[in-house]
């Protein structure tokens, strides 16, 4: 199952990013963080359907997947482009299930990513834990740890956990 041109101009981003917005009050912030999960929750159902929108993602996306070291950062959306191209190469299947939580200005995911090889047709699951960060209601940064444990060292300290 491919991705269409038009499903592809429409994606959002994750991203780990220092403070991004100066809000008021400390219920603003909650409201702003909840959006956040909210956003990132129907970013990867809409993953999972084949629809992914880039209108979910800054426009200075960075995206750090685990195979960052032999692929490189994807930037900006045609980075994003370029990452649902390339797994779309690599993978017929690729179906994420993830568990989110509100860490402020970030959200922690942690989960699985199904997979199916597009080649070979061998199938497994892949442990992903990362830390999305978000300005101007969008997906900014995504940064794939490899476990929920070492996305909580990223995170740092926190309150919320």
């Amino acid at each position: 199952m491919a991705f269409s041109a038009d499903i592809v101009a429409s994606i959002p981003d994750l991203i780990h990013t220092g403070p991004t917005l100066a809000v008021g009050s400390r219920d603003t912030d909650r409201a702003m963080s909840q959006e956040n999960v909210e956003l990132l929750r129907e970013t990867i159902d809409r993953w999972n359907r084949r629809e992914v929108s880039l209108s979910a993602f800054h426009t200075d996306v960075e995206w750090l997947p685990m195979r960052v070291a032999t692929e490189g950062v994807y930037r900006g959306i045609a980075g994003i482009e370029r990452f649902l191209a390339d797994t779309e190469q690599v993978f017929d299947k690729f179906e994420l299930s993830c568990e989110l939580l509100d860490q402020g200005e970030q959200v922690l995911a942690w989960g699985t990513i199904h997979v199916r090889a597009r080649a070979s047709g061998i199938e497994t699951d892949i442990a992903i834990g990362g830390v999305a960060g978000f300005r101007e209601g969008r997906i900014v940064r995504w940064e794939d740890f490899g476990s929920k444990e070492k996305a909580l060292q990223a995170v740092g300290p926190t309150d919320q956990r």
